[in-house]
């Protein structure tokens, strides 16, 4: 079995991710995050901007709120980011309303998943 200090691919399991696998994962999670991050405040301020000037009617700003939540989500499911509340138990919430999907069938979604980001 490979030392977890010095990693050896062709010796990992195939069932398991490699530590190069997380490794890249992680990169690119915090890349997409980022991203995400970017864009979702772009967008809120873009539509906060034209509904204050009245560029949008009340219709509009609402169909607006409704796309912007059809495309993004909640940022914290299940949870909102209120000051009282510690990490750990927005945490909590978070992994309340969202069912847990084990190990092997992640890996099974990122091998899909990374196999179509290569394809492009």
């Amino acid at each position: 079995m490979p030392s977890p200090k010095n990693p050896n691919r062709d010796d990992a399991p195939e069932d398991f991710l490699s530590a190069e696998d997380i490794r890249l994962w992680v990169e690119q999670e915090i890349k997409n995050a980022r991203r995400a991050l970017s864009l979702r405040v772009k967008e809120l301020s873009d539509l906060t901007t034209a509904y204050s000037k009245g560029d949008l009617t009340p219709e509009q700003a609402d169909e607006a709120h409704s796309r912007y939540y059809h495309r993004w989500g909640e940022a914290l499911p299940g949870a909102t980011a209120h000051e009282t509340l510690s990490d750990q138990e927005i945490l909590a919430q978070m992994d309340q309303a969202r069912p847990f999907v084990g190990p092997r069938k992640l890996r099974e979604l990122y091998q899909k998943q990374f196999k179509q980001d290569k394809s492009r």
